[in-house]
């Protein structure tokens, strides 16, 4: 058992994953390069990496929880409280940094900032709607609560 907790056959899926996720996002940001060569903008600038990053991170959280490579199998109920606490902490801090930075650096009308922004809050509400749909029927499907 290494640090954390996973045995080495949830360790091989969790790098295959991994790797899988790197291949997805090199393609998206070849194939977001290659759209915008070809004059189609299909999201502005920083909407684009934004849109490509969620998909893909959200892909592999979602695969990694499906695998069942997430947690090992001998972590205790407080530990798994603590760990997920501070896991939606960083990720809600991290949802405000990015939407505070974005806010902060875009040009343009109030307008055209609030569509922005409520684009950026669909994007990450969607990916989150997928993430927690995942992680329910992963744990009716595997009887745990």
């Amino acid at each position: 058992m290494n640090k954390s907790h996973l045995d080495e056959r949830q360790l091989q899926k969790r790098n295959k994953v991994g790797n899988q996720t790197l291949l997805l996002v090199a393609c998206l940001l070849l194939a977001d390069l290659g759209l915008q060569d070809s004059g189609i903008q299909w999201l502005d600038y920083p909407l684009n990496n934004y849109f490509i990053f969620m998909v893909s991170i959200g892909s592999y959280v979602v695969r990694i929880i499906w695998i069942g490579s997430f947690t090992g199998p001998g972590n205790s109920r407080n530990a798994l409280f603590g760990k997920k606490t501070l896991g939606a902490a960083v990720a809600i801090l991290v949802a405000i940094s990015t939407v505070a930075l974005f806010l902060g650096n875009s040009s343009g009308t109030t307008a055209e900032r609030m569509t922005d922004m409520w684009t950026l809050a669909g994007i990450s509400v969607l990916v989150a709607v997928v993430i927690l749909t995942v992680v329910v029927i992963t744990r009716i499907r595997n009887n745990r609560d």
